[in-house]
């Protein structure tokens, strides 16, 4: 049997409703590409007004989160009993280092005057304060994977779709998590790096053996809530795989950049951010 062999293909799109009030994308997404692995990260940024920095909070989360991915030992892990022991351990360090991330920044970037009349209405604290409640304002949700030939190991938190697409076009949540939550982030609150608990909600599953997905999905909420229900959004996946299958991976980037802001402009109206790793072999 041929080695699988992971391709990668990533986009991000403000949404039509931030280009109207002149908001940033407060999406980000980061992927890095080996020889034999692909390790992406997708962030959503709080729209609300109290997370006014939310776009660097999700660059934050993106750059760290695959920083932290590439570390991580996967074939000694795949064949551990621990691996809950594990991702307890790394998810701690993942917080940690978003939650240093934006510490850094506030210092660097203090709030400005604007800013600040925000800070003071909801009450957010000095950077170095125990409670580190600075963080609101940088609040962002996370979905995470890593593809190689051996396995998978995914992250999820907060809203957004982490989907894997397997043989005979059928296709679910990666996590089984996601398949037993689905209603968990229904209207517009949802969890975040951000939130009180973070770490009660940032699940983590690896996976290995004969059947790995022909694709995995990870996507902020924009896309899914740009279609009617879940069948056509289900859809549109499915036609990125057979795409980038057919015509390869630069064809369905560019297709990307012309569909997203599209969709949002007649869907969702917010930013769109999704980042796929197929196998190409």
């Amino acid at each position: 049997m041929n080695e699988i062999i992971w391709q990668s293909v990533s986009a991000s799109v403000r949404g039509e409703s931030h280009i109207r009030r002149g908001q940033p994308n407060q999406d980000y997404v980061e992927v890095h590409a080996e020889a034999d692995a692909v390790f992406a990260a997708v962030s959503d940024g709080h729209g609300h007004e109290r997370h006014f920095r939310s776009d660097i909070g999700s660059m934050i989360a993106c750059t760290k989160t695959v920083q932290l991915l590439r570390k991580i030992p996967m074939e000694e892990l795949l064949g551990h009993n621990a691996q809950e022991q594990y991702f307890e351990g790394f998810k701690k360090k993942l917080l940690l280092e978003w939650l240093s991330g934006a510490a850094e920044h506030l210092r660097q970037t203090p709030w400005t005057e604007e800013e600040a009349v925000i800070v003071q209405q909801y009450g957010y604290g000095l950077v170095d304060e125990p409670a580190a409640s600075f963080r609101k304002a940088y609040g962002a949700t996370l979905l995470a994977f890593i593809a190689k030939p051996q396995g998978i190991i995914a992250l999820h938190l907060g809203d957004g779709d982490l989907i894997a697409l397997y043989e005979g076009g059928r296709m679910r949540p990666l996590l089984d998590e996601d398949a037993e939550n689905v209603d968990d982030y229904a209207g517009s609150a949802t969890q975040s790096l951000a939130s009180e608990y973070p770490l009660t909600h940032l699940y983590a599953q690896a996976f290995a053996g004969q059947e790995l997905p022909l694709a995995i999905y990870a996507a902020s909420d924009g896309l899914s809530n740009s279609f009617s229900d879940m069948e056509y959004f289900y859809r549109f996946l499915a036609s990125m795989y057979e795409l980038a299958k057919t015509s390869g991976a630069d064809k369905l980037q560019n297709e990307l950049q012309m569909l997203l802001p599209n969709l949002s402009a007649k869907g969702s109206g917010d930013d769109i951010s999704i980042a796929m790793a197929y196998r190409a072999v």
